[in-house]
């Protein structure tokens, strides 16, 4: 049986029609054998592989290595065949590829819970989504919250995180946690009968720290904070702020933001573990005499706050909710 609660430290990735590769690779003790159906075997070749790959999982012990397959999309002639097959043969996970919207998880969970039904094994085969282009990073929540789930248990792999159905599983990164609706940890988690799901701080964390640094490192020279910048403008405005650039004698606020009776300073660069870096930045609220939150962000994990002004990591800031509310008076 599938177990949800271990480490994916490594992924041996293999091709499904190779059958040395196949079964030889648990002695090489990887946390998880990745074997690929979609991309790995050419057209002509799936019905084979998909062959091999279920009699190899019937046939060998891969010890204690987790055992996942990489199947063709349900859009494909090749992806009912590739689950059906794959998941009567016992498989640990079903890795989907390339998951755009959440209506792939359902069609998938609901051919994997059929399937399991038929065989008596049901809601032992785990399912995780592989998040690979733009449509998958903006759908990335609905699909963590994808509705109408039957008994399989769903988690979501970016990168090298995996967020399970209930638990989340990383690289000795994060610690998982059980608590409801706890944003100090890596996983938010709902329980509603059989169905578990997860909204996942962690899995969009690390989505945004993808496109910021891609964002930084080949459209800006290295000391350019135009494209973070830029977030975090969108976001103020996403949480209603009027936003506005401030200016005390001859220095710049990068941002004064707005709502109502609320208020609050910020200054954003990319890194401010330097010294003089940070001297520049935090200089700039020596002249603002009220105390209404100033805020530094930056993609600097420690914490840097000094003097009442407030360090916070960008992508901490972009996950949150909105803070103590300070009120202007009248």
């Amino acid at each position: 049986m599938a177990i949800r609660d271990r480490l994916r430290r490594t992924m041996m990735f293999l091709p499904g029609n190779n059958p040395s590769m196949i079964t030889d690779a648990h002695i090489y003790k990887p946390d998880s054998i990745m074997i690929d159906l979609e991309d790995a075997v050419s057209v002509n070749q799936k019905d084979a592989a998909r062959f091999l790959v279920s009699e190899a999982l019937k046939a060998i012990d891969y010890k204690t290595t987790e055992r996942v397959v990489r199947v063709n999309g349900l859009d494909t002639p090749f992806g009912a065949d590739d689950i059906r097959a794959i998941v009567k043969a016992g498989v640990d996970v079903i890795r989907l590829p390339k998951t755009d919207n959440p209506d792939e998880i359902v069609a998938v969970d609901k051919l994997i819970t059929e399937v399991e039904r038929e065989i008596g094994r049901e809601g032992e085969t785990l399912l995780m989504a592989a998040i690979e282009s733009a449509a998958g990073i903006m759908n990335v929540k609905d699909i963590a919250l994808a509705k109408g789930l039957e008994k399989s248990q769903t988690f979501i792999n970016s990168g090298t995180t995996v967020i399970e159905g209930g638990k989340v599983a990383f690289s000795n990164s994060y610690d998982h946690t059980d608590n409801i609706d706890n944003r100090k940890t890596a996983a938010t988690v709902i329980n509603t009968g059989n169905i578990i799901k997860v909204t996942s701080s962690a899995i969009i964390a690390t989505v945004i720290n993808f496109i910021i640094s891609i964002l930084h490192n080949l459209l800006y020279d290295e000391n350019d904070d135009f494209p973070i910048e830029n977030i975090v403008y969108i976001e103020l405005l996403s949480r209603g702020y009027e936003v506005k650039v401030g200016k005390v004698k001859d220095k710049e606020i990068n941002f004064i933001a707005k709502k109502e009776k609320d208020l609050s300073y910020y200054q954003i660069s990319y890194k401010i573990r330097d010294e003089k870096t940070r001297e520049r930045i935090y200089e700039t609220y020596n002249s603002i005499t009220d105390n209404f939150p100033k805020y530094v962000l930056s993609m600097d994990h420690s914490n840097f706050s000094q003097d009442g002004i407030i360090h916070k990591n960008i992508i901490d800031f972009l996950l949150e909710d909105e803070g103590v509310k300070w009120k202007i008076s009248k």
